[in-house]
């Protein structure tokens, strides 16, 4: 059987098996990012251009009213300008890698099927990874943090007690970052550090090595191939934890303090760290306040699935409610005639109200293979030597970004219903 990419095997066998791979797998993984549950793919490419090294462009944060009534025959209003601060959003540079060992290319020369069959899984493992770590960080604060400790522990090969353990997978290496000194306690690297076990319902995270002592506020954080005591880890997406936020957790979001300019803040209603119960009038109050504040009206809402259990709930008695299914896997309730759209995803104590129009992708392109050398694989080098393996990378370089934060808001510490506390 002819495999599509693939003209002269045996004259080139990199160069064809590096065609084979963008060819056959190419269109496919644009596919699954179409079909793949993300919010991040919900939101419109941003036409601002890239320039230098981010995206910068204007927010207006008050407009200087050049109007109003006048007496007979007297001077109009002065016209005024409006004040706008400058926003900067950074790309963000996201990869997933996988190697092909080279007797496994010698064998790929007279059985190109077998070979294709085995690296289809690979690839659409890695690549599925690749897009549910993304959706992850569209959720998180963009700080790297997916779980902070609660408290004291370790040294020692212990379980490390967190808020939440529902970003981590088992397998995933991890830094240690020190809430204290603001770096990395201890890079990944070091020893291999990986997540050996995970207890959802305690919320626990065992690693299969010993662990330095942690306190109180310290992060776990993906691996980032910073080493230990690096500063500099700001590589994460800005996900709705600093794009909908108050300046309680990002104060200073895409260059624009939230102290010194109120208005860039969103609406966080917040119940004091307190779980308690979703209500009606918690939900209007998402989508009323940040109209009232920024003029424009959120027009859908973006909720776990234990938001979900207990919007339904509230709607029990009523039998009003209507479960749908939209392009890219979302399953999708309403409220007031506005989209409830529901991810496994999302923070399981929140419930966000979005203005889609003041959320922006930002980037060059989505997730692809990298061909920049005209070959998708390349030979590697291992600790400085040449290695009979070769690799082949997934990218995306982009970013959220937002003109207008306070158009959305969030409702944070909603109760969690025990049956969610699991480890995927």
């Amino acid at each position: 059987m002819a495999v599509p990419g693939v003209t002269d095997l045996v004259a080139d066998p990199i160069l064809s098996l590096g065609n084979l791979m963008k060819t056959r797998y190419g269109d496919a993984i644009v596919q699954q990012q179409n079909l793949t549950p993300m919010l991040y793919k919900m939101f419109d490419r941003s036409p601002i251009e890239f320039g230098g090294h981010h995206y910068e462009f204007p927010a207006r944060v008050i407009n200087i009213q050049s109007i109003g009534p006048r007496g007979y025959r007297t001077a109009l209003p002065t016209p005024l300008g409006n004040t706008d601060v400058t926003v900067q959003v950074f790309h963000k540079f996201n990869y997933g890698t996988i190697d092909i060992a080279g007797p496994d290319i010698e064998r790929a020369k007279t059985k190109i099927d077998a070979f294709v069959d085995a690296l289809t899984d690979k690839i659409q493992s890695v690549t599925e990874s690749e897009l549910k770590d993304l959706n992850f960080q569209t959720y998180l604060p963009g700080t790297g943090a997916y779980a902070t400790v609660t408290a004291a522990v370790g040294p020692g090969a212990v379980p490390v007690p967190v808020d939440v353990t529902k970003y981590f997978r088992a397998g995933r290496r991890v830094d240690l970052w020190s809430n204290a000194a603001s770096n990395v306690l201890e890079a990944a690297a070091t020893n291999g550090r990986a997540v050996q076990s995970i207890d959802a319902p305690g919320k626990t995270i065992t690693f299969n090595v010993p662990i330095p002592a942690l306190a109180i506020g310290d992060l776990l954080i993906p691996e980032t191939g910073v080493a230990t005591g690096g500063t500099q880890v700001g590589i994460f997406l800005n996900g709705l934890g600093a794009i909908v936020d108050d300046g309680t957790n990002v104060n200073i979001f895409q260059n624009v303090n939230r102290t010194t300019t109120p208005q860039w803040k969103a609406t966080v209603l917040a119940f004091g760290g307190v779980p308690r119960d979703l209500s009606l009038q918690l939900m209007q109050l998402l989508v009323d306040v940040p109209e009232t504040k920024s003029g424009k009206v959120v027009d859908f809402l973006v909720g776990s699935y234990n938001a979900r259990n207990q919007y339904l709930q509230l709607l029990v008695s009523q039998k009003r409610f209507m479960d749908m299914k939209l392009d890219g896997g979302f399953q999708v309730l309403e409220f007031n005639n506005k989209s409830f759209l529901v991810d496994v995803d999302c923070q399981d104590d929140r419930l966000y109200g979005l203005h889609r129009n003041s959320v922006k992708r930002f980037g060059l392109f989505d997730l692809k293979f990298d061909d920049t050398t005209g070959s998708v694989l390349r030979q590697q080098y291992i600790n400085g030597n040449l290695s009979d393996s070769f690799a082949a990378f997934l990218k995306m370089y982009g970013n959220l970004g937002t003109d207008q934060s306070n158009a959305n808001g969030v409702i944070t510490d909603i109760a969690i219903d025990p049956s969610y506390l699991i480890a995927a």
